[in-house]
């Protein structure tokens, strides 16, 4: 649980957990063709493509709600990165609202672990030891250091006792080919229970007709 990991109120995870589904609202107005572009994204591309905070972050603006004010927050900082070279306000270290930094790591893990259109997904140990070499570079250290105890736990929680493990620089885990419950199609589900052990909300692109209803129905409170 990286939220508890860091010592933060239980309050504060909760909302984190539920506002987390917003993060990339935005997208909505990217164009499809630069989402599922089967190559990497040039330079004008990559500008279309960050503009998704700070679209994400106009259209759950100016609401009463709690989630959507949180949505709010870490759909501008989600790619903000520690040492300050993210985006779109460059900021860094503890400037970055906390269930940014949270997210920017879960996000990063779900992306690696999910099959893209320009490669196949990672295995579990590539994109952990990716996000522990990122410590206190792209993402918080503690935040990294909470989510690297809570992964090891979990996967070794869900191992048969017969499982094999490998080394890895995270520490002896799991190896990558153990089915897991369920979870080895589910990295974001598989990534948000780790953060606050609990269930989350899957992974993919939420449905327009269905966000837009939620939306609505939080801004009426």
């Amino acid at each position: 649980m990286i939220a508890r990991g860091v010592k933060r109120p239980g309050a504060e995870v909760e909302l984190s957990l539920h506002a987390r589904r917003m993060d990339d609202v935005g997208k909505l107005a990217v164009p499809e063709s630069i989402l599922r572009k089967p190559s990497s994204l040039d330079q004008a591309e990559w500008r279309v493509m960050r503009t998704h905070s700070t679209i994400g972050s106009a259209i759950l603006d100016h609401s009463s709600s709690e989630i959507l004010q949180a949505g709010h927050v870490i759909a501008l900082h989600h790619h903000e990165r520690w040492d300050g070279g993210g985006y779109p306000d460059r900021i860094s270290g503890d400037q970055i609202p906390f269930g940014a930094r949270i997210i920017a790591v879960a996000d990063s893990y779900d992306a690696m672990t999910s099959d893209r259109p320009y490669r196949r997904a990672l295995s579990t140990i590539v994109a952990m030891d990716e996000i522990v070499r990122n410590a206190g570079i792209q993402f918080d250290p503690q935040v990294v250091e909470a989510f690297q105890r809570s992964m090891q736990h979990r996967l070794q929680s869900m191992t048969p006792p017969a499982a094999s493990h490998v080394q890895s620089e995270t520490g002896n885990i799991p190896a990558p080919d153990v089915q897991i419950a369920g979870e080895a199609r589910r990295p974001a589900l598989f990534t948000l229970s780790a953060l606050a052990g609990r269930l989350s909300f899957g992974r993919g692109r939420v449905r327009l007709d269905g966000f837009l209803r939620l939306i609505l129905m939080l801004r009426s409170h």
